[in-house]
């Protein structure tokens, strides 16, 4: 199974990159305030400053509503410890329940 898996993984992580690539690409042709467009500046100039941070502010909103229901999820099992002498008074006081499907189990 390990080799399919990893496999899956490395196949995710180009693929990602690639789209990651691609949406950096889109984001960065945005100038850095959306809502305005500079007169003398155009995407290909070296003063252009794209908008970054919608990447960003992207990925995050993905990886939360990625993560939420994770959060529902229980933290742990709850685990019930018992001694070793709580184990050996109920053996002792004849409640051990192998015993009983023993004793029922040789009658029929």
């Amino acid at each position: 199974f390990l080799p399919s898996y990893l496999s899956i993984f490395y196949v995710i992580v180009g693929i990602g990159t690639a789209i990651g690539f691609l949406f950096a690409s889109f984001t960065l042709s945005i100038w850095v305030d959306p809502g305005v467009e500079p007169s003398n500046l155009e995407p290909e100039d070296d003063n252009w400053v794209g908008a970054w941070w919608i990447a960003w502010f992207v990925v995050s909103v993905f990886l939360f509503l990625w993560a939420a229901p994770m959060l529902m999820f229980h933290r742990g099992k709850s685990h019930t410890s018992t001694t070793v002498t709580e184990t050996q008074d109920s053996s002792e006081e004849g409640d051990d329940p192998m015993k009983k499907r023993n004793t029922s189990d040789s009658k029929t």
